[in-house]
């Protein structure tokens, strides 16, 4: 049994190519799209099934994505206003 304490980073449930699901834990929403446009070594596919995400200990409201692609949009919009969720 483990216990993580999150507190102003964002965190993104998911799964990979074969279905298992795994945490994206990052400090900022920068961090997540430098990966993002980079190597992808820690992000999943945009079509892939995002089952819960946090931005500054508060949940991001699902409505808002539909897939890993479309939170990475929701994410660019909320990084360029600054704003809470």
């Amino acid at each position: 049994m483990e216990t993580f304490f999150f507190h102003q980073d964002i965190i993104i449930i998911t799964a990979n190519a074969t279905g298992e699901k795994y945490l994206i834990k990052a400090k900022s929403i920068q961090d997540i799209l430098d990966d993002w446009n980079g190597d992808c070594e820690f992000v999943p596919s945009n079509d892939a099934c995002v089952f819960y995400t946090e931005w500054n200990g508060r949940p991001i409201n699902p409505a808002g994505y539909t897939d890993f692609g479309t939170l990475i949009e929701y994410l660019k919009g909320l990084q360029k206003r600054g704003s809470g969720v």
